[in-house]
């Protein structure tokens, strides 16, 4: 049984140019199938006319009238002018407020936070400082930061993390949550027969966690720098 049939589908996307140009196949029912192309040859367009999104200027388009299609969009609707960042800060202030007072904490996180945060110990409590500070600081290089936080003071330190407590746990959470969803797609991906491959840098940032950390690893003079 044919669940999606396109004969002949064409859209325009400026006159003389076809986004989508005489495009055929089907899709028969229990297959699954992967739509794979460079960024701007109407896989979107082509997902928004299969569920109705969106006209086209020619050919067939059938889908099963006993399946339904959904489309998770791409872009979700936030203000005008809202960056990523405020995306992200905008999940994790969410996430703060659905854990809140639970057990009788300020904010008792699931289980699989703290057991992130405890596996990561060895780098992840020194990066959110670090990209605390560095906000606080605009954004600039750690080697421009006052002296006390270039110069990692203890006590100058320990003030800044007890009063950014909020900021330190944003740039925790935003590593928590990328190696949640990674972790699902690697497995994913494994299940499937797929190896993921990586790399790891050869050199180090001067502007760089690693570099504010390990000091003494490094050719700095007394100022940090």
């Amino acid at each position: 049984m044919v669940d999606i049939q396109v004969r002949n589908l064409t859209k325009f996307f400026v006159i003389g140019e076809n986004l989508l140009d005489n495009l055929s196949f089907e899709i028969q029912e229990g297959e699954r199938v992967a739509i794979l192309g460079r960024n701007g040859c109407g896989k979107t367009t082509l997902f928004n006319i299969l569920t109705g999104q969106m006209d086209y200027d020619s050919g067939e388009v059938y889908v099963n009238p006993n399946k339904r299609l959904g489309l998770i969009s791409q872009i979700p609707k936030f203000p005008a002018g809202y960056t990523v960042e405020d995306v992200l800060r905008t999940a994790y202030a969410a996430w703060r407020e659905k854990y809140a007072g639970l057990h009788g904490c300020a904010h008792y996180y699931p289980d699989d936070y703290y057991a992130f945060a405890l596996a990561n110990d060895s780098w992840l409590n020194d990066y959110a400082l670090y990209m605390a500070l560095k906000t606080a600081n605009g954004m600039k290089s750690w080697t421009e930061w006052p002296r006390e936080y270039r110069l990692r003071d203890a006590a100058a330190l320990a003030k800044f993390a007890a009063e950014q407590e909020e900021e330190i746990g944003f740039w925790k959470f935003l590593q928590y949550e990328f190696a949640t969803q990674w972790k699902k797609v690697k497995d994913y991906a494994n299940k499937k027969g797929v190896k993921i491959l990586g790399d790891i840098p050869i050199y180090v940032s001067a502007d760089s966690v690693d570099a504010w950390v390990g000091g003494e690893l490094f050719e700095l003079d007394a100022q940090g720098s």
